[in-house]
């Protein structure tokens, strides 16, 4: 198979894509609105997998978090780097998903919603010239759903949107993929929200264990396709 056949890019999500941290963002925004008598629930959590970090801080503020947006957010920010340096865990089929894309000479990219503290924190624990950019949810002006992070990646990439493959996991960064023109998949954090990705035509598989290059081609071609979700 030649890298023609292959996407141009891989860009992929971070929080719940290639790393498994949506767990860890919601305890921890559960534990920081326990210290200040406030209240986050894990439905509250779940709500706002895939939105920017202001918008969870807003949410939270609003439901009584006696905090500054600036506040909020740095506390928050640094358990969340501090979890990271402790340690890394990767999704399911991610290590060898990124070495594939290495022996393939594919280049990726980590395009996430997260502010560039956390990137850095978990782009210190890749293997060694796994990704060869990175977009932050604070370098953008506007972050997902809209498709600027995407297209910010591709074109750092030097590569196009169209030929480039994202990989996601929520709802508001599929719509981002999407919206930017390139093919999507998704690894979905919530099986709740199916009916919306069917409606954004989006890729499905329940683990990237299941992508290798024949599925890197076929998605690259335009087949929609659908791994171990029934």
């Amino acid at each position: 198979m030649t890298t023609s056949q292959l996407p141009a890019a891989i860009l992929f999500d971070l929080d719940g894509t290639l790393v498994d941290s949506e767990p860890l963002w919601g305890a921890s925004e559960r534990a920081m609105a326990d210290r200040h008598g406030s209240r986050w629930t894990e439905a509250d959590a779940r709500s706002t997998i895939g939105k920017p970090l202001v918008v969870t801080i807003a949410e939270m503020r609003a439901l009584g978090l006696p905090l500054t947006a600036d506040e909020a957010l740095n506390e928050l920010l640094d358990v969340m780097v501090g979890h990271h340096n402790h340690g890394v865990e990767w999704m399911p089929g991610v290590e060898t998903l990124l070495a594939t894309l290495g022996e393939a000479k594919v280049p990726a990219a980590v395009v996430s919603a997260s502010f560039r503290r956390v990137i850095d924190a978990v782009l210190a624990a890749a293997p060694e010239g796994a990704f060869q950019h990175s977009v932050a949810g604070d370098e953008v002006h506007a972050n997902k759903p809209e498709p600027e992070p995407y297209l910010t990646a591709a074109e750092r990439l030097g590569v196009a949107i169209e030929d480039s493959l994202v990989i996601e996991d929520s709802v508001s960064g599929a719509t981002s993929g999407v919206t930017a023109g390139a093919h999507v998949l998704v690894v979905p954090s919530n099986l709740e929200q199916l009916d919306e990705f069917e409606r954004l035509g989006v890729s499905l598989t329940d683990s990237l264990e299941r992508i290798g290059v024949d599925e890197l081609a076929r998605l690259h071609s335009g087949e929609r396709l659908r791994l171990g979700i029934a």
